[in-house]
This record gives C-alpha cells, structure tokens and sequence, in this order.
C-alpha cells in the first residue's frame, strides 16, 4: 500500500509544491540517507569481541582474517598426485594440504567448510621423475607412479627411443644390438647366441643361446636364467637379467631388494630371453621376467 504525504504551506494553490515519499520497501529513492557515525569511539580497545572481530588501539572495530574460536578444517581431502611437466622431463608430484586454522571470511564469520578456495595451504614432494622424452610415468594419479619406457622407435632428438633410451643417430627401424661378444649400448639389445647350461649362468667369455651375454663382475650376485645385459640408463649404472622363478611368481623389485638394490624397470618375458615381450611394473609378479636393478 502506498502512503502519500502532501504538504502544502497555505492552500490548494501551493499543491505544486507537494513531495511523494513511498515507503514500499526497497524502492524509496528519496528517502533521506542514514546520519554519519558519530566520531565517538566504536569500541573499547582491548576489550574481547564477537568471533572474527577484533578492536585495534585506535577503537576501531575490524574483522579479523583468524579467530581461534572458529573450527580447524581438515584440507586431506584435497590431497593427490598430478603430473608437473619440466621440459623434457615428467616428474610425478604428491601435494599434502595443511589443516584450516580457525579461518574468518571477510564478512565476519567462521569459515565452516573446506573447499579448494581456503585450502591453500600445501606442500608438494616430488615422488619420481622421467628423465628424457623416451620414459613415460604410469599410475600417478593413483598414487603408484612407475616409470616405463616409451614405444621403442619412437622419435627422439637426433634419433630413436630404444627401452627407454634415446640413441642418437639410432635408425627409426630400431636400436640393433652390438656384434657377437660386444657389450650392449644402454638399454640395447645384446647380439645373438645360443641357449645357456641348465639354469646356470653362461659360460666365461662366452656368448650363451637366447640372446643371454657373460655378466660383469659387479652383475653376477643377482639370480639369472640368462644375464642380459649392463649399461648407463640416464646416468644410472644397471644390471639386467632374466629371472625364471616358475610358479613361485615373484616381482623385480622383490628381487633386486633382496641383493640389496632396487628395480629400475620390468618387462614381461615369454621366449626365454632377452626380448623385451611387454612393459611391465617393478611390482608385478610373474614366474619369468626381464629385470634391471640399480648395478
């Protein structure tokens, strides 16, 4: 409903002077403005406030962005692994948010809910890193990060992928192994040969059948159907070898723990010997498997 006020000062004939004045809620645009605060303080300095107020030395009343009465958050809510891109490099990263300590919002009241925007508190811990354009991460997201080498022939500066190394000048048909008693490049494929004494390791000096090759000193205390091969990966000296284990099926990183080292990679193995028959996770159990450990 709508009330009118006239004033008139004399009579009818001053009724073009009359002011409408509507009081419906939020529509009286002629409505005087509120008076000024008086200069007086607003607040005793010291004194306590209501939570996330504060009263500074001057007797101003002031939000506060913390107030210890509000609740602590917890943010692990938030918390992950995600893929951070360095160049050439990959690294897989965790991020741990830190709880919400009794947090105000600008308004004046507790922020009472965790959410992306107040947790932003956190630390980031890098978990493991692919070192160049041919090693790939597995699993992040999941929390279980492994590292696996990309598909060989894959293009690489000045030349291919091969097991997870780029070999320079290596042709786009692949990275061939080394002549009959070489070493093998890293990450290579050893040459030819014949097939090894039962379960022993291949005669000294010689090159055994299944592509198997005689293993440097420092590679002999790890458990081989076959030695495959030792080399420099991304400037980590490796030990690889064939492990038969059978029905009893056991993972690579099991096996290089027990002789004191750590997986660097696993491939599924289906030929008894030194091909690389599927990518596979240092954690996999298999009866036959490729293994390189940390030499």
């Amino acid at each position: 409903m709508r009330i009118f006020v006239v004033a008139a000062a004399l009579c009818l004939a001053h009724c073009a002077d009359t002011q409408v004045v509507s009081f419906d809620a939020g529509t009286d645009g002629m409505a005087p403005s509120p008076p000024p605060m008086p200069p007086a303080m607003q607040c005793t300095p010291g004194t306590e406030q209501e939570t996330c107020f504060t009263c500074d030395a001057l007797g101003n009343r002031t939000v506060s962005t913390a107030d210890p009465r509000c609740p602590t958050l917890p943010c692990s809510q938030f918390d992950g692994y995600r893929l951070v891109e360095d160049g050439a490099a990959t690294a897989c990263v965790e991020r741990t948010h830190a709880a919400l300590m009794g947090a105000c919002t600008p308004q004046g009241q507790c922020v009472d809910m965790a959410s992306m925007a107040v947790c932003t508190a956190f630390d980031d811990v890098e978990r493991i890193r692919s070192n160049g354009p041919c090693q790939t991460i597995n699993g992040c997201e999941t929390g279980n990060p492994v590292l696996a080498a990309v598909e060989d022939q894959t293009p690489c500066p000045d030349g291919a992928c091969a097991d997870g190394v780029c070999v320079p000048g290596a042709p786009m048909g692949g990275n061939p192994g080394p002549g009959m008693g070489g070493m093998p490049e890293p990450g290579g494929m050893p040459g030819m040969g014949g097939m090894p004494g039962m379960g022993g390791m291949p005669d000294p000096g010689g090159m055994p059948d299944g592509g198997g090759m005689e293993p440097v000193p420092d590679c002999t205390r790890f458990p081989a159907t076959i030695f495959c091969a030792e080399g420099t990966a991304n400037g980590v000296d490796y030990c690889e070898f064939m492990s038969d284990t059978g029905n009893d099926e056991i993972s690579c990183a099991e096996l290089c723990s027990r002789h004191d080292s750590v997986c660097l990679d696993s491939w599924d193995n289906d030929s008894d010997n030194c091909d690389h028959d599927g990518n596979a996770d240092c954690d996999d159990e298999m009866g036959t498997q490729i293994c390189r450990c940390r030499r």
